[in-house]
């Protein structure tokens, strides 16, 4: 008999994580007592993929920070004054928490959003509808008042968030005033600060090397803020608040780099580890390091580092909306 069901789903329910908990044994423990369940269990087969969201992975590390910790780190690096923050996704959840941290640590706020969308294509405004006001999205910058007379209040078609109000708000909300300028250029900001935090993933480095050819006196991008604890908290010092695809390929290369470095017989920090947890000696760990770098090298387009959002977005892609009555092309929304 042919096989009728795809991909299935679940959520499994499990404890309250707190810091210095085991994952691994909570995980596992969840997962069994969830299969073993009379009415709704369900049977564990090779190739399962069990995902645990970053948020209780960073909560047993006790590697956190409040929105305090971000401002504080954000007042230190930029001064605390007038700053810049451009190039931001549109997004009620990760970055509306950053947003909230840096206004905290700024006197004031000069918002510079990409038009017509944002870099991941969530759009501000209908490009249609722009082109229609004759309107360059490579050359003019737009003040908030020209961008309210000519769009007027747009909201998000999936959210129905007015993203340019909810981010005035909150960074109001945090003591800073707040300025909204519409442009792609990075340098537009520079005649309102000098000092500024570039939030595109792709083309950071490129963006910040540009401010600072043109006269920017303090420029940070997403990754170069929290890089160190600040008064005890949780830090990344690769990728500091960034959280994206773009850290993910990073990710990538680091795991390459660490399994030639295992199979070449070179000094690695997870030997001692990886020999205790497969109960495996050094020469066996070595050998097996060999091996997956072959099978990599050789089939190097199935190695996949994903985000958890990027994985369910692909597993409702090959699943859900295989039989819908739309384009497979949609773009899952993070909000």
């Amino acid at each position: 008999m042919s096989r009728m069901v795809g991909t299935v789903s679940r959520g499994v329910r499990a404890p309250i994580i707190r810091s210095g908990d085991d994952l691994v044994e909570i995980v596992t423990k969840s997962v069994l007592e969830a299969a073993a369940q009379p009415e709704d269990g369900f049977a564990i087969r090779d190739r399962d993929v069990v995902a645990m969201t970053e948020a209780i992975v960073a909560r047993a590390q006790g590697n956190y920070a409040s929105v305090d910790d971000i401002a504080a780190d954000v007042k230190e690096k930029l001064g605390g004054e007038t700053v810049g923050v451009i190039f931001p996704i549109l997004s009620r959840n990760r970055f509306a928490v950053c947003l909230r941290g840096i206004a905290k640590g700024a006197k004031k706020i000069v918002l510079m959003l990409s038009y017509p969308s944002d870099e991941v294509g969530n759009h501000l405004i209908d490009p249609d509808v722009m082109d229609e006001k004759g309107v360059d999205p490579y050359r003019d910058v737009l003040t908030l008042e020209k961008y309210r007379e000519l769009f007027g209040y747009t909201v998000h078609p999936f959210t129905g968030v007015d993203y340019v109000a909810y981010y005035m708000d909150l960074i109001r909300d945090c003591g800073a005033e707040t300025e909204v300028i519409f442009a792609n250029d990075a340098k537009a900001i520079l005649p309102y600060t000098k000092n500024v935090i570039n939030c595109d993933i792709h083309t950071r480095k490129r963006t910040k090397r540009r401010l600072i050819a043109a006269g920017a006196e303090k420029v940070f991008s997403l990754d170069e803020i929290l890089t160190a604890p600040v008064n005890g908290s949780g830090y990344n010092e690769n990728y500091g608040l960034l959280g994206t695809n773009k850290a993910t390929e990073e990710m990538k290369s680091r795991i390459l780099k660490e399994i030639h470095r295992l199979a070449s017989g070179g000094a690695s920090p997870y030997l001692g580890n990886l020999c205790r947890e497969l109960s495996l000696d050094e020469r066996s760990v070595r050998k097996r390091a060999a091996e997956v770098r072959s099978k990599i090298l050789h089939d190097y387009s199935r190695f996949t580092v994903l985000t958890i959002d990027t994985f369910f977005q692909r597993i409702l892609r090959a699943t859900s909306l295989r039989n819908a009555p739309v384009s497979p092309t949609i773009r899952a929304c993070r909000n």
